[in-house]
C-alpha cells in the first residue's frame, strides 16, 4: 500500500521536482504516521487500555515542550523510512512502469486512504452527545 502512494506521489511530482523521489519518500512517512496513529486510537477504544507512545517524564511537560522533545526523533524516523523509499525506487518503478498513475480512480484511492478513512474513525471515537 505505502508503495502505491510513495508512487502516486513521485509521479505527481517528477514533471515539476528533480528530487520528485524525496517528496514522495518523505511524504510516505506522513500516512505510516496517521495510520498507526488511528490503529492506536482503535485499540485504545476497543479495550480501554491507555497506550502512552512516550514516556510519564514527557508527558508531564507542557505541550509545546513534549512536541520540541519529539521532534528530533520524528524527523530521524521520516529520514529512515525515506531513504528506505528511495533505495528500492528502481523496484517499485518497474512493479508499477507502465501504469498511469494519475487517474481520477487513483486519486480517489489515495485520498480515501489519506483524508477519509481517519475522518471516520476519528468520527467513530468521538464521545457521542
Amino acid at each position: 500500500m505505502y508503495t502505491y502512494i510513495y508512487y502516486f506521489i513521485y509521479s505527481a511530482f517528477k514533471k515539476k521536482h528533480s528530487d520528485a523521489d524525496w517528496v514522495a519518500a518523505l511524504t510516505t512517512p506522513v500516512f505510516m504516521w496517521i495510520h498507526c496513529l488511528c490503529i492506536i486510537a482503535l485499540i485504545q477504544k476497543a479495550t480501554n487500555i491507555a497506550i502512552h507512545l512516550y514516556p510519564q517524564y514527557i508527558a508531564s511537560m507542557p505541550y509545546g515542550v513534549q512536541k520540541y522533545t519529539l521532534l528530533p526523533f520524528a524527523m530521524a524516523i521520516c529520514y529512515f523510512i525515506g531513504r528506505y523509499f528511495v533505495k528500492r525506487h528502481k523496484q517499485i518503478e518497474k512493479k508499477y512502469d507502465g501504469k498511469k498513475m494519475l487517474t481520477w480512480k487513483n486519486f480517489i484511492i489515495v485520498a480515501l486512504l489519506l483524508f477519509f478513512i481517519p475522518i471516520f474513525i476519528c468520527y467513530l471515537l468521538s464521545p457521542k452527545a
